[in-house]
């Protein structure tokens, strides 16, 4: 057993140098932890209600979604201190890091938008409008399109950024999380209400499959 500080939300691995980061709700802190021997090596003060963590191997930076302020705090791993604040939306709740073109999207529940960040940078490039109360999102690393689940009005926003559009798909209710398969380009989105998984063939955006679950699935691995 390992102790941090007050009300863990999530925690992230950098594959980088072993160092597990812990977001702490409740004293808005982020433990750092050497997954070698589990020891506490580092405590980092960030914005009010830390929930969420993305990390970027390569530039050496995670960074922590506070939505308690509206802000990303962005943490270089080198030395473990905050380099930059960010101002986001409303309430942001999820981060969604892709790679290969250096974006950082955030899911901001609280006024229905997703804040594009340039991460090499940290500058806010675009403000996209989605469906009422969004709560997780998943990238296609091959088409770089990014899905949104949006909980209250029961869709899937479906973003190209390349080419600045934004497509929805009707689901059931309550969809709660969500996660994409690249080997077969399938999208699995959990229906809190009514206990199911929705398959989505993320190549035309049709729902291909129900299956049946236990009782309000929260989220997806």
């Amino acid at each position: 057993t390992i102790s941090v500080s007050n009300q863990p939300s999530q925690l992230a691995l950098n594959p980088a140098n072993n160092m597990l980061y812990v977001a702490n709700s409740g004293n808005n802190s982020v433990s750092v932890i050497n997954s070698t021997d589990n020891s506490v090596v580092d405590t980092v003060k960030v914005g009010k209600n830390p929930t969420v963590i993305a990390i970027h191997p390569a530039n050496k930076k995670i960074f922590v979604a506070n939505s308690g302020n509206n802000t990303i705090s962005v943490i270089i791993s080198t030395t473990n201190t905050v380099i930059d604040t960010i101002n986001v939306g409303h309430k942001p709740i999820a981060l969604t890091l892709n790679t290969p073109n250096n974006f950082l999207f955030v899911v901001n529940s609280g006024n229905n938008t997703i804040s594009v960040i340039n991460s090499t940078d940290n500058s806010v490039i675009d403000t996209i409008q989605v469906g009422n109360s969004p709560l997780s999102s998943s990238i296609n690393p091959i088409s770089n399109l990014l899905y949104v689940a949006n909980h209250d009005d029961n869709t899937i926003s479906v973003i190209n950024y390349t080419h600045n559009s934004v497509d929805t798909i009707s689901v059931s209710f309550k969809p709660r999380a969500l996660i994409l398969n690249p080997a077969n380009n399938l999208l699995y989105v959990a229906n809190f209400q009514d206990d199911t998984i929705y398959v989505i063939n993320s190549t035309d955006n049709s729902v291909v499959d129900t299956v049946e679950v236990g009782k309000n699935p929260v989220a997806l691995s």
